[in-house]
């Protein structure tokens, strides 16, 4: 994996932040660094790991991270799927156009 990735945003989840078709860049953490609340996060699908979702973290317990997306009403989201791990998380969104 590179450590700077770029996604193509699909659907409404993270509206108002970010909009279907808007683009955002990631890139890894090193080891020592953590992530934390607030932090928007590409991660993979717990339902399809094939699949990567962008999320907000919104709390944490040791290695495991409460997701949500902005928007509540259209965001499928640690509500419905529960925590996730960190070794989940592909990267920190640093940039988004």
């Amino acid at each position: 994996m590179k450590v700077i990735n770029w996604f193509r945003i699909q659907g409404q989840s993270m509206e108002p932040y970010a909009r279907e078709g808007d683009f955002v860049f990631a890139r890894e953490l090193f080891p020592w660094e953590n992530y934390s609340v607030g932090d928007i996060v590409i991660a993979q699908d717990p339902r399809d790991r094939r699949n990567l979702i962008l999320k907000r973290i919104a709390s944490f317990n040791n290695s495991e991270y409460i997701i949500e997306g902005d928007n509540v009403v259209a965001s499928t989201d640690s509500r419905t799927f529960g925590a996730i791990t960190k070794a989940s998380i592909i990267g920190k969104v640093f940039w988004k156009i």
